[in-house]
C-alpha cells in the first residue's frame, strides 16, 4: 500500500512538473516572439551591412564599375600605408585618454554623490546625467560652436582675460585633446549611471566598518566600493 500510495502520489507530482515545464517553454517562446522585431531590426541594420562590408573588402568595389574579387589586396594596401598606422596610433591615444578620464571622473562623481551629504542631491544628479539627453550629432554642433576660433565663446573668454585664441579644432597639439574632452563630457553620465547605483547598493557594514572620518577613506574603497563598481562597469 505504501508503494502504491507513493506511486500514486508521485504521478501527480510528475504531471505537475511536466505542466510547469510546458508553461515555461510556452512563456519562453512568447517572450522570444515579443522581442523578435528588435532582433530583426538589428539583423537588418547591423548584421547584414557588416556582412556586406566584409564581402566587398575582398573586391575592387567601386560604384558604377564592374566588381571583381582581389583577395587581400585591400588589406595589404592599408597595412603598408603610413597614414593608416598613424590613424591607428591616434585612435589608441584617443581611447586611452578618453576611457581613463571618463572612468576616473565618473567614479569620483559617483562616489561623491553617493557618500557626501548635501542639499539638492537629486538636482545635482539630474544635472550630471543631463548630457545623456543630448544626441551626439547635436552635441557635436554645439561643441563646434563653443570651440570655434572666431565666434566661439570659449575663445572669447580666453581673449577677454588676456590669453590668445586657441585653435581647438585645427591645432596640431590640441585638436585631439578637444575631441577627448567632448567624448568625456558625453560619456561621464553613462559611467555615473552605472557606478552610482552600485555604490548606494553596497551594504553599509562593509563600507562603514573601517571608516575613519571620511567617505573617501582608502580602506573601504579598496575592500568594497572598488570591487562593486568594477563589477557593475564591466558587466
Amino acid at each position: 500500500m505504501t508503494v502504491q500510495g507513493g506511486t500514486a502520489r508521485g504521478v501527480p507530482g510528475a504531471a505537475r512538473l511536466a505542466r510547469n515545464r510546458v508553461a515555461v517553454l510556452r512563456n519562453d517562446w512568447w517572450s522570444l516572439l515579443l522581442v523578435s522585431p528588435v532582433f530583426l531590426l538589428l539583423l537588418l541594420i547591423i548584421f547584414l551591412p557588416e556582412l556586406w562590408a566584409l564581402f566587398i573588402s575582398f573586391t575592387n568595389y567601386r560604384l558604377g564599375e564592374p566588381t571583381r574579387f582581389i583577395g587581400i589586396a585591400n588589406f595589404e594596401y592599408f597595412l603598408s600605408d603610413p597614414n593608416f598606422w598613424n590613424a591607428v596610433w591616434v585612435n589608441i591615444k584617443f581611447v586611452i585618454g578618453a576611457v581613463t578620464l571618463q572612468m576616473a571622473l565618473g567614479l569620483g562623481i559617483a562616489l561623491f554623490l553617493a557618500t557626501q551629504p548635501f542639499r539638492a542631491r537629486y538636482l545635482w544628479i539630474a544635472l550630471v546625467l543631463a548630457p545623456m539627453a543630448v544626441s551626439p550629432s547635436v552635441s557635436s554642433v554645439i561643441w563646434r560652436y563653443l570651440l570655434d576660433l572666431n565666434i566661439g565663446p570659449i575663445n572669447y573668454v580666453l581673449e577677454s582675460i588676456g590669453f590668445e585664441r586657441v585653435h581647438w579644432l585645427t591645432g596640431f597639439r590640441v585638436a585631439l585633446l578637444s575631441v577627448i574632452m567632448v567624448e568625456v563630457w558625453l560619456a561621464i553620465p553613462h559611467v555615473v549611471l552605472f557606478l552610482y547605483p552600485a555604490r548606494i547598493c553596497t551594504t553599509r557594514p562593509r563600507s562603514t566598518g573601517r571608516r575613519a572620518g571620511s567617505s573617501f577613506a582608502t580602506s573601504p574603497f579598496r575592500s568594497c566600493a572598488r570591487p562593486s563598481s568594477w563589477r557593475w562597469s564591466s558587466g
